[in-house]
């Protein structure tokens, strides 16, 4: 079960376009409670 959610992402990463995984990469990375 360890390392599941990596394994998920790289295998989507091969399905989808760079502008995708840019804007999720980007969503992922955001500080956490920011509201704005």
């Amino acid at each position: 079960m360890s390392g599941l959610k990596n394994k998920v992402q790289v295998a989507m990463g091969n399905l989808m376009p760079d502008s995708t995984l840019a804007h999720q990469m980007g969503e992922q990375q955001k500080p956490v409670g920011d509201e704005e």
